[in-house]
């Protein structure tokens, strides 16, 4: 987790706000799977119906804030 200190700027129109400092837990899954590790699809679903692997949005509670603003 990232925190940042300092003064954030209070606008009226448009308040400052960090949203995301870095990608997701698990964003770059995929590619290292494939690129590095030479798996196929269907034994990274195999994996992932075992639980073996999973992304970072299968964990209760490990999802990225709702945006009020972007769920309307």
């Amino acid at each position: 987790m990232l925190f940042r200190s300092g003064t954030q700027p209070h606008l009226s129109a448009t308040p400052g706000r960090v949203k995301w400092a870095m990608k997701e837990v698990g964003a770059d899954n995929d590619y290292v799977f494939k690129e590095f590790l030479k798996l196929t699809d269907e034994q990274i679903s195999e994996l992932e119906d075992k639980g073996i692997i999973g992304g970072y949005t299968d964990m209760i509670g490990r999802t990225p804030p709702i945006d009020k603003k972007e769920a309307k």
